[in-house]
């Protein structure tokens, strides 16, 4: 002998539904979801929640409540985003956007990728500097026989300096070039 019955509630938004069978008997709750079915009354900046023998308005995605009111939340302010670390966040209504930080690129990928300045820009450095590449930017430095003055890069005179090196046993006179010094074999 087997007995089926179905209860239902409106008032709890769930399904009873009693299975009899001889001597084992189950009681089996099925949820009815009102935002699937549309039974709601969620409106405006709500949207529908199921919950177990009910349902909630919530705010949606991109804002909070304040007061029973939903507003735009900031997502950059509260941090609430996946910017990262290369790119600036710029708060939307309802969301955010991601901007390539300057010295950025935003590739195929929406990935910010650093730009070569160096690479982009041959002249991007002064006479007798050489241009390094950084994360988000480049610095010049001096090129090797050269030293920084007063923010310009002049050269060094190893030969006045005494800092050159012409190999004995040849006598050798040192004579200073842009960058370098060469050895130069003394005639008599």
């Amino acid at each position: 002998m087997k007995y089926d019955q179905v209860l239902q509630t409106a008032d709890f938004g769930i399904i009873l539904h009693f299975l009899y069978h001889k001597s084992n008997s189950a009681l089996i709750v099925f949820d009815i979801n009102e935002c699937i079915e549309k039974t709601h009354n969620c409106s405006g900046l709500r949207v529908c929640s199921n919950r177990l023998g009910h349902f909630q308005c919530v705010c949606k995605t991109g804002y909070k409540e304040v007061e029973g009111v939903c507003i735009d939340a900031d997502e950059c302010l509260t941090n609430e985003h996946n910017c990262t670390e290369r790119s600036n966040c710029s708060n939307t209504v309802g969301s955010f956007e991601c901007f390539c930080k300057e010295g950025y690129y935003e590739n195929a990928t929406k990935h910010c990728n650093d730009i070569d300045e160096c690479e982009e820009d041959p002249f991007y450095c002064e006479n007798n500097e050489e241009c390094v590449n950084t994360e988000g930017n480049a610095t010049c430095q001096c090129q090797s026989g050269f030293r920084e003055n007063s923010g310009r890069c002049e050269d060094i005179d190893e030969c006045d300096e005494g800092i050159y090196f012409c190999p004995i046993p040849f006598f050798r006179t040192c004579y200073n070039r842009p960058g370098k010094y060469v050895c130069i074999v003394s005639t008599f």
